[in-house]
Order: C-alpha cells, then sequence, then structure tokens
C-alpha cells in the first residue's frame, strides 16, 4: 500500500514504529483501522507503546513472554524495587494482553515427528527398540578422535559424534549423552576426548552427540536425542529447557539433564531454578557446584551409572505427547482472535507489568541509567572534555556539560538530579551506586590513568550485576 517500487529483501528500510501507526491511521478508514488492526509482538515495548498511543485496542494487542519468569506475582513489592527497572521496559505493561510461555507447558517438538517417520519409530515402538536404533546411527556416525581433535584446533563450533570404545557393549543401557551448550561446547568436547582418549571408564562406553548442523548427517541431532530418551548437557535457554520440562511432564521420561547457565544471563538462572524446583522434573537435574570447575561437573555427572531402559516400556505416550495440538502459537492465536480469557497466572502477570511500567522508581532508575551510560562513553572518549546528555529518545537537543566534573556535581544533587530525570525530588529513590558513579564523573578529568579507567570498567560491571536484564 505504501511501497512505490519492489523492495530488496536485503534491503528494506527501518521505520519507527510511531510513524508505522501514524501512516496506517492516515491511510485506512477509522472502522477498518479499529476493527482489524492486530498487534502481536514478541517483548517489544516500543511497537505496543506506539500501538497503545495510536488507539489500537488492548484486545487487539498481544505480548508473547518468556522473561516474566523472573518476576515474583506472589510479592509485587519486589519487582517494584530498582533492579527490575530495565526488565519493566522490555515486558512492556500498556494494558496489552499477555502470552506467558511457562517451560514446558505447551508442545513445540511437533516436528520431532518427521524424524520419527524417517527412522520407522512408531508409537507402539518400544524405547530400548529406538535408543538401540538410534546409537548404531550415531556409530555409524562418529569421527575418528584425530579428527575431533583437528576440528577442535579450528577454533569453529564442534558439531559430531565422540564414541566411546565400550558404547556398544551394552544396548540395553541409556548412554547416549547429547551437548547443546554453545561456547561450552568446545571445553566439553575437549574434555570427553582427553578422557575417551585415556580409556576412562565411565566416558568409554558413552557415545557423545555434539548437537548442530550435520552433526548426525541429515538427521536433526536434538530429534535424536529425544526420540532415543538420551541424557543431555545443555545451557538453560527456555528452549531445550523447556522441552525437557514437556517431555517429564508428559511421558514416563527418564533422562536427566546437567545444566550450565551462561553467566550473568538472569533468565537462564531462572530457568535452572524452575527445573530444579518442578515436581516433574528436580529428580533429573544436575548443576555445577559452588566452585566446581566444569570437568569436575562433567566428570561427577558422567561418572553416575546410566540407567537400564525397560523393555516393556514404549513410545506410545511421546508420539501423542509430541503429536498435541497445543501450542504456545495455538495459545497465543485464542487469546488474540478468539478472546480466550487469560489464565489466573498470566492475569496476575499482566497486572503486575502494568504496575511497574507505571513505577516512578523504575523510570527514574532508567533516567538514570540512561544518564550514566551516556556519559561513561562520553568520559572514555574524552576524558577532559564536554560532555552532552540526551535525557529521552524524544529530545531534540542534548544537555550540555563543561566538563565530567559538572555531570557528577549533577547526579549527586537530588534537585539537580530530579530536575535531569523528570520526578519530584520527594520521590527520588535511592539509585543504583549513585555516589560511586557521582564520584567518578567528578575525578574524571583530574585523574585520568589505568586505575581510573579500571574502577569505571568496575562500576559498569556491578551495574551489570545489579540490574535484572532477562538476557
Amino acid at each position: 500500500m505504501f511501497l512505490r517500487e519492489i523492495l530488496d529483501i536485503n534491503k528494506l528500510p527501518i521505520i519507527e514504529s510511531t510513524d508505522l501507526f501514524s501512516y496506517l491511521k492516515k491511510y485506512l478508514d477509522r472502522k477498518v483501522f479499529q476493527e482489524r488492526i492486530y498487534v502481536l509482538t514478541d517483548m517489544d515495548y516500543s511497537l505496543q507503546k506506539s500501538a497503545a498511543k495510536a488507539g489500537v485496542s488492548a484486545i487487539h494487542r498481544l505480548d508473547q513472554q518468556n522473561h516474566a519468569i523472573l518476576l515474583d506475582p506472589k510479592n509485587s513489592a519486589m519487582n517494584l524495587l530498582p533492579k527490575y527497572a530495565l526488565l519493566a521496559k522490555v515486558l512492556g505493561g500498556t494494558y496489552e494482553n499477555i502470552s506467558h510461555i511457562s517451560l514446558g507447558e505447551k508442545n513445540t517438538l511437533s516436528s520431532v515427528k518427521s524424524t520419527a517417520d524417517m527412522l520407522g519409530i512408531i508409537s507402539g515402538s518400544g524405547i530400548r527398540e529406538a535408543h538401540t536404533k538410534i546409537l548404531e546411527l550415531l556409530q555409524a556416525h562418529a569421527l575418528p578422535l584425530d579428527a575431533v581433535a583437528s576440528a577442535l584446533g579450528s577454533g569453529t563450533l564442534f558439531a559430531g559424534v565422540i564414541a566411546g570404545s565400550g558404547c556398544m557393549a551394552n544396548m540395553a543401557l541409556r548412554n547416549i549423552v547429547y551437548v547443546y551448550a554453545h561456547k561450552k561446547s568446545n571445553l566439553i568436547a575437549q574434555h570427553v576426548l582427553s578422557k575417551i582418549s585415556h580409556n576412562d571408564e565411565h566416558y568409554s562406553r558413552r557415545i557423545f552427540l555434539f548437537c548442530g548442523a550435520k552433526a548426525a548427517g541429515n538427521y536433526n541431532a536434538l530429534h535424536l536425542a529425544y526420540l532415543a530418551d538420551a541424557d543431555g548437557i545443555t545451557t538453560a535457554g527456555a528452549g531445550t529447557n523447556g522441552e525437557f520440562s514437556y517431555l517429564h511432564r508428559n511421558t514416563p521420561c527418564k533422562t536427566r539433564l546437567l545444566v550450565l547457565p551462561i553467566e550473568g544471563h538472569n533468565e537462564q538462572l531462572a530457568n535452572t531454578q524452575y527445573l530444579s524446583s518442578h515436581a516433574a522434573t528436580r529428580d533429573f537435574i544436575y548443576q555445577l557446584g559452588e566452585n566446581e570447575k566444569l570437568e569436575a561437573a562433567l566428570d561427577r555427572y558422567i561418572s553416575t551409572e546410566p540407567d537400564f531402559i525397560d523393555a516393556h516400556l514404549t513410545l506410545t505416550a511421546l508420539i501423542e505427547t509430541i503429536s498435541s495440538q497445543e501450542s504456545y502459537v495455538s495459545k497465543a492465536h485464542d487469546i488474540l482472535f478468539r478472546q480466550l480469557p487469560l489464565s489466573n497466572d498470566s492475569r496476575r502477570l499482566k497486572n503486575l507489568e502494568e504496575k511497574m511500567n507505571q513505577s516512578v522508581v523504575l523510570k527514574a532508575t532508567r533516567r538514570y541509567l540512561k544518564i550514566v551510560f551516556q556519559g561513561m562513553q562520553a568520559l572514555a572518549s574524552s576524558p577532559t572534555g564536554s560532555i552532552n546528555i540526551w535525557y529521552s529518545d524524544k529530545a531534540t537537543n542534548s544537555v550540555h556539560f563543561a566538563s565530567p566534573w559538572e555531570l557528577g556535581l549533577m547526579l549527586e544533587n537530588n534537585k539537580m538530579l530530579s530536575n535531569a530525570i523528570e520526578i519530584p525530588e520527594t520521590e527520588m529513590p535511592e539509585l543504583p551506586l549513585r555516589q560511586q558513579v557521582a564520584k567518578l564523573f567528578k575525578d574524571g578529568s583530574k585523574c585520568w590513568n589505568t586505575e581510573f579507567i579500571n574502577e569505571m570498567h568496575a562500576i559498569k560491571h556491578r551495574l551489570g550485576d545489579i540490574m535484572i536484564t532477562g538476557f
């Protein structure tokens, strides 16, 4: 409607969300705009906010989100602390409906059925039969140990099969281990290679599937792992953790999981805590112990005796479970287009997010952090020069500070700072590391050296640790 020529999909123009809805209101009949515009987002605050301001009905707007696992709906005051300021902006709270993606609640594994069909695995197939078939397939794709060493030496993310010499000795044992651990994958592969090369008794009886493209020929590696009822080693992303939870909730699944949350990733820590506490999964979760090295955790995990797979168990429950039509997509569709009522949990989260969006404390904290990080960036490029700060995205002109010292003075003065972040002085919250930050800028122009630079990086890192970001 607005395009005057065919656009190159690789060079699509960027449009601001406010402009998008301005164009829609300009070119669409009012009735059409009110009745036929729907907004579905995946934690896109800007788009939801612009849609709300343009007059798109709240019931025509839906945000799918998984970061809400970081909130405490039973203690709403906790979520209004300054550390939640950035998360509040991600979650929205502009009165749109929400579709909370709870770990393991819905089916995301429907495509596994196609892999089962390729292998001739059907509903009545025995779990041991499927495990044996996949074990033989993986053995056929196993790389020679020198090829594994060469691949690891290349520095690229390793994907492939590393087989212990005794992995085929007892086909009734659950001895397949899949690995989907992103940046830790190569460290794990290096340790596995070393142990197998030295004929470690525990590692040598296992076969390790490092997931990735062509890891097992044309088969999807994760699909093979799920069909084989294999143990796993993964990071704590919502994808693999949600699938692990879903299978344990709905099938007689006995697989274990060593969970390695990415350091500093708030949502992954929350996912790990969820799996460790939920009745369906808590007995199957392994984690790094306090101050435990990755290699030690791997040894502890792999040294545990593999289970015997019950010869009487079939894949009937698994095939039914992965064939379920209850998906997160259908849930979002029904809320948005069929006005399906929100669950009690989603309704509580929706109300909480609206409170967070309106919180003076959280708004003040975001504006304060915006000033601080702009100031640090300017300080790093010109320690003694002037600093220009944009207090908001809407500002047409920056606020000029003649020196870092002047910015530090503003940050430590309640009246000046309250004017800058546009909140009443009487409502000024306790802002993260405020005094240390103010001192940093006041000292900036007179003691710029390695020690000062290290201190600035340390403060930036501490601010990152304090704030709950969700990613």
